[in-house]
This record gives structure tokens, sequence and C-alpha cells, in this order.
């Protein structure tokens, strides 16, 4: 099948690709993708435009502020698949991903000022990996999930204390995981389930020098991801997670989470669930915070 136009997507729990229902903009994609499916297979192979402004701009609006220059989209393309299992397997799935997100006038991940539109940034960057999941195993009661994904590519930016008309290039080379496992109490009242996860988005550590190490997110929904306050991305973070969930009756459930979060690089920054740094009043890279970079 093909399909052209506007809409919505999602895939797997949306941490590569999502909808962004949970903000006051939900998030469209403008484009194309042929959809193959034969038996416990299917693969989606995609070419799509977004915009991503923290100013709320539209796809194709030329918005100029301070901090960032609006006037072109982010292109996303590349494939999603799944299969299904059967078997004694029945019940688990796999899914093998590459996602190519091309980015021009948006700042580096590691520099948050766009200083001129004479010398925009531009970012092309890879991420391969797969998601696999399942439940119903050792009994019924066994669920776990698993999903590590690897970043390449290059990014064109401004560096720090340079002319705002000169660009450097990096090569980008991130990581992440996240992955979790519990097991459901079926034959206990409320039906608990306990469970443990962890989630690794790599920082940098040497700021404007070498290849960029910091993971940088795609186009998710992260709410609730790293926990339902909101208050980090899953980009330079340690979130170890245990998770209690109750049902008291069919129609009511208690899920309780405890995050303990911890910054993979001190040097790098703290990351706002969208993806925006959390700086020091009037600094502009990690390198010139001189405590906000400690906090754990």
């Amino acid at each position: 099948q093909l399909r052209i136009g506007r809409w919505q997507q999602g895939y797997g729990n949306h941490r590569q690709i999502g909808t962004l229902g949970w903000a006051n903009q939900s998030r469209s994609y403008d484009g194309a993708k042929v959809m193959y499916k034969k038996g416990n297979f299917w693969l989606d192979a995609f070419a799509w435009q977004i915009a991503e402004n923290t100013t709320g701009g539209v796809s194709g609006s030329n918005i100029a502020t301070a901090t960032q220059v609006t006037g072109k989209d982010t292109v996303l393309y590349g494939f999603y698949s799944q299969y299904k299992f059967g078997g004694f397997l029945k019940g688990n799935v796999i899914e093998p991903f590459l996602i190519v997100k091309a980015e021009s006038n948006d700042e580096d991940v590691t520099n948050a000022v766009v200083r001129t539109a004479a010398a925009q940034s531009k970012e092309t960057r890879y991420t391969w990996g797969f998601r696999a999941a399942g439940k119903g195993l050792f009994g019924g009661g066994f669920d776990y999930t698993i999903e590590p994904n690897y970043q390449s590519g290059s990014s064109r930016y401004i560096p720090d204390n340079q002319s705002p008309t000169v660009n450097s290039k990096e090569n980008i080379d991130a990581w992440a995981i996240h992955a979790e496992a519990g097991y459901t109490f079926k034959n206990i009242p409320w039906t608990p389930r306990i469970g443990y996860a962890y989630s690794f988005a790599s920082g940098d550590e040497n700021y404007d020098k070498g290849t960029q190490e910091t993971y940088k997110q795609v186009s998710p929904t992260q709410h609730a991801h790293n926990g339902y306050m909101d208050i980090t991305s899953w980009q330079n973070i340690k979130d170890h997670q245990i998770h209690l969930n109750l049902k008291p009756t069919k129609k009511l459930v208690v899920d309780v989470k405890a995050h303990f979060f911890e910054l993979d690089e001190e040097a790098d920054n703290w990351w706002h669930v969208g993806g925006t740094s959390i700086n020091a009043a009037g600094a502009d890279n990690f390198d010139d915070i001189s405590t906000a970079g400690s906090a754990t």
C-alpha cells in the first residue's frame, strides 16, 4: 500500500517516533510511506517533513528569534518493521528500524544559541536499532522490553567563541538503551506486577572536541517514559526505575514508579523532556555551567 498526505504516526512504545498527544499541539507528519505486509511481518518505508520548534511554529514557518531560526523543516526518512513470532515464542515481537533525521537551521545538540543566519547549523543523524518485547513467558506472568539503538552521522555547527560565520563539522557517535522486565502475579488479589527498568542515553564529556557523543531523541512521545513528572529526556541520562502496578477493580489501576536519575556525563547538560537543555542563566553550552553540570 502507498499512503500520501498528513497524519499522526507512532511506532512501538513511541520512543523513536510518536504523536506527542500530551502537548497543546499534537504532532503530524507530512509525506508518504510504502506499507508492506505478509504473514507475521510488516514494514513501513517512509519520508516525512516535520517542524519541531520551541516557538510553536508550524511546518514551513519562517520565524526568527534570538535563539533560533525556523525557516526550514526537519526531514525524517527510513523504515520501521515488525515480526511476530509463533510457536513457543508466541507473544513476542521484534521491531528493527533505521531512522534518518536531517535538520537545517537548527542548533547543535551542545550549542543552545543560533548566533546568526549566516552560518546556520546542519545535522544528519542515523538511528539504528530494534525493539523486542514479549509477555506471557514463564508461567504467563513474565514480560520484558528491550530497545537498544546506535546513532551515527555528522553535524555542522558554529563552534563556541568562534566567528558566527564559521562552521565546524563533527561525526556523531552516540547510543542509548531501554530495558525492563516485570512479573504479574495473576493468582493474587489485585494481580500485582512488580518490575525494574533501566534507561540509558550517552552524554558528551568534551564539548566542541572530537566526536559528538550526546544521544539525541528522534521524534518521540517522550511523556512518562522517564517519569510522569517529565523533568528529563532520553539524553545524557541514567534512569533506574522500580515499578509497582495494582488492579483493585476491573476499572481501577494503581501505577507507582520510582526513578533514580543520574547524568551519564557531568560535563554535559541536563536535558528537558522536549530535548532542550536546562542551563544556568546566560550559558549557551555546558562548558559555561559551573554547577548545573554536577547535578544528580
